[in-house]
């Protein structure tokens, strides 16, 4: 797969490009137009016109963008065409034309959408965080390296059978973390209360009424 790699901290200028994948990390500016399959990366990219199959790059400012599905920060667009469109922060532009539109806060004078879901001002920047990382995971060919993921644990099934109280024993863990717990405490000065004795209260039987 051919690609265009634009690094941190790079600021890359050019007259058009065309190419399968882009991954801007930095800056990339397009005089012209861009043509990808695919754009990602956690950069800045502004082009006269961008067309692409998918693009979850952070930020892009153009005067027009025709994609697929589009996941992205900020998106300042004059027109934008797209099945999908994901906006986590601001969105601006004239015209939109989309299947389904995710956004937080937009300015945008003509909206031609079949779907639309606003997410709340107080929320934006969690479910921007989560959206973004779900919608690349979802979406762009290339994954981000991931954390070891943590030990599954069977959930248990509805229909079975609860185990019966003799079985459910307390693990040899806890009871050692307990101990070492109650040894320590026993060290700082404090000691141990002996319970109460029980106390039985006899009750005299009442003649019927």
């Amino acid at each position: 797969m051919k690609r265009f790699y634009v690094a941190k901290g790079e600021t890359v200028e050019l007259s058009e490009l065309h190419t399968e994948l882009v991954i801007v990390e930095g800056a990339l500016k397009i005089i012209g137009k861009l043509t990808a399959k695919h754009i990602q990366g956690h950069g800045y990219l502004e082009a006269e016109e961008v067309l692409c199959g998918t693009s979850s790059v952070n930020s892009i400012r153009a005067q027009t963008v025709t994609a697929q599905k589009i996941a992205t920060c900020n998106l300042l667009v004059r027109d934008c065409r797209a099945d999908e469109i994901g906006v986590a922060g601001f969105f601006e532009a004239l015209h939109v034309q989309a299947g389904k539109l995710t956004m937080s806060r937009s300015r945008l004078e003509l909206c031609e959408v079949t779907e639309v879901i606003t997410l709340p001002d107080k929320k934006r920047g969690l479910l921007g965080m989560l959206l973004a990382s779900w919608w690349r995971s979802l979406w762009l060919p290339g994954k981000p390296p991931q954390k070891a993921e943590k030990p599954r644990t069977d959930k248990p099934q509805k229909n079975a059978a609860k185990p019966e109280a003799h079985e459910q024993q307390p693990p040899v863990l806890t009871t050692e973390l307990l101990a070492a717990l109650v040894s320590e405490l026993e060290k700082q000065g404090f000691v141990r209360a002996e319970p109460p004795a029980p106390q039985f209260v006899e009750f005299e039987k009442g003649d019927a009424a």
